[in-house]
């Protein structure tokens, strides 16, 4: 759901190519340089709590898939308990970013936000039920939108 307070931003630039090998860095590993700008574009702030590598590949065997969401967790655990020694609270009416990080939103955002365009349908098939519920169908979805064109 869209909230008014959301609308208006912040929205921020997101380097959507983002990965080691867009990165120069010296010899005690600080980071010196971002490579290949070519692919940048204002997100939500919320983007930020989607990680690719916390995702994963919907063709991908189970255990692939499993070591990918226990990796995620293990992730989660520790930045939740940073939060906490933080002083880092919802009180603000904020979500933490652990809590997006674990929830069916940070595939979402991952999704709208880092895929390329020739996969519009594809990732919108992979988080309607994330998006809608469970019982969302896919040619339900279709027909709606559809009609509306009409």
């Amino acid at each position: 759901m869209v909230t008014e307070e959301h609308v208006y931003g912040p929205f921020p630039l997101c380097h959507l190519d983002l990965h080691f090998n867009n990165m120069l860095v010296d010899e005690d590993f600080n980071i010196t340089a971002i490579l290949d700008w070519s692919n940048i574009q204002t997100v939500p702030m919320e983007r930020f709590a989607s990680n690719p590598e916390s995702i994963a590949p919907p063709a991908a065997p189970q255990e692939f898939k499993q070591a990918v969401f226990d990796f995620r967790d293990i992730f989660v655990d520790a930045l939740a308990k940073i939060e906490g020694e933080s002083g880092a609270s919802s009180s603000d009416g904020g979500i933490p970013l652990s809590r997006l990080f674990a929830s069916p939103l940070s595939e979402v955002l991952f999704r709208c936000t880092c895929s390329p365009a020739r996969r519009a349908i594809f990732d919108a098939q992979l988080t309607l039920s994330l998006t809608y519920g469970k019982d969302a169908k896919w040619e339900d979805f279709k027909r709606f939108f559809n009609d509306r064109l009409a």
